[in-house]
This record gives C-alpha cells, sequence and structure tokens, in this order.
C-alpha cells in the first residue's frame, strides 16, 4: 500500500499469475511468498480450469478467489482467454468435451459474483470484431509479461484498445504477469 501527495491509497496487486495446480513452476505457497516479498497488497491464482475458491489473506497478502477459462480452437474462429476473479461460488465451467463459448464464460463468472477479464487479447490474437461482440467484459489485459520476449512475442494489447475506442468501446484495462515459469516472468 502505497500514499501518493494527494492522499490517494494505492494497492500493488495481480490478478493472473500460475501454480503447480495446473501449469505454473511453483506451488501455491511458494507463489504467495514471492508476491509478498515483492510487496504485492493482493494476487489472484489464475490456474487453467482450476478454481481458488475462497478469498483468504495469506501472512498480509489478500489472495482473491481466481481461475482462467479459455476457449476456441485456432485464430480464425478466436481464441479466448478469460480469468475470473471475486467469484462468490465456483463457475460451472469444465474443459471436458466442448468448451463453453466466451460469453458463456462471461455470464457464468457473473453469475458466481466475479469479475471477467479478457487475458492476454494481443497473444491470442483476438479481432476488435471478436472483442466487440462479447458483452459485460470488466476488463481486459493492455499488457502480459509472459505474452512477451522471451517466452512469447506479443505482450502489448495497446493497439487494440485504441481500436476498440473507434468504435466507442472503453474497456476498463490491467496489466499483468501471468507468471508460469518464474524465471522473470512475475512481479
Amino acid at each position: 500500500m502505497i500514499h501518493d501527495a494527494n492522499g490517494n491509497i494505492w494497492f500493488k496487486g495481480n490478478l493472473h499469475t500460475h501454480s503447480t495446480v495446473s501449469d505454473g513452476k511453483l506451488d501455491p505457497d511458494a507463489v504467495f511468498q514471492l508476491y509478498k516479498q515483492n510487496g504485492y497488497d493482493f494476487i489472484a491464482l489464475t490456474d487453467h480450469y482450476r478454481f481458488h475458491k475462497e478469498s483468504v489473506e495469506v501472512g498480509g497478502l489478500l489472495c482473491l478467489s481466481g481461475a482462467e477459462y479459455d476457449t476456441g480452437r485456432d485464430v480464425w474462429e478466436g481464441i479466448y482467454h478469460i480469468t475470473a476473479i471475486g467469484c462468490t461460488e465456483e463457475p460451472a465451467l469444465s474443459n471436458a468435451g466442448e468448451k463453453p463459448a466466451p460469453q458463456e464464460i462471461i455470464d457464468e463468472i457473473h453469475r458466481c459474483g466475479g469479475m471477467a477479464v479478457l487475458a492476454h487479447p494481443a497473444w491470442s490474437m483476438n479481432t476488435v470484431e471478436g472483442i466487440r461482440a462479447l458483452h459485460d467484459l470488466d476488463a481486459l489485459e493492455i499488457y502480459n509479461t509472459v505474452s512477451g520476449v522471451p517466452w512469447n512475442a506479443r505482450p502489448h494489447s495497446g493497439d487494440l484498445v485504441d481500436r476498440l475506442a473507434l468504435y466507442d468501446s472503453f474497456i476498463p484495462c490491467i496489466a499483468a504477469d501471468d507468471a508460469h515459469f518464474y524465471t522473470g516472468d512475475a512481479c
């Protein structure tokens, strides 16, 4: 927590990170410790289709409930990754069989009292048309560390945000690290 010159309080957090519960390289306790040691006030573990069901405090670090849900087979039909943050119950979403459509994911996250965030839209090669077809997104990631070098090559989604604005589509933005490897992609 930081106080600025105007008396405002700022909190440092990360709403997209992974653990060994899905494809991350650190177990949840090690993830909590890493972020706490780096001055974070809150995080959300967003393992793939693995819901972390409760918001808890771990050594002064608020850990929000979370998960990451994805759908789509190729960039032509659209690949969407959507994180669920702060749900009060587990979304009824499964990656067994046919995955749900992106709007179904958003609607289910909202039904469970959570916030639906479109993760790494540039990395997923989402289009303006595809994003505009989605309703009630709470935010999108304008930047995502693990989507950049040396892990990938498309971390910035600012161009998409600018093009959405041309159509009066204004979606709040967040930056996250989407840490998996913990070799420079976290914090």
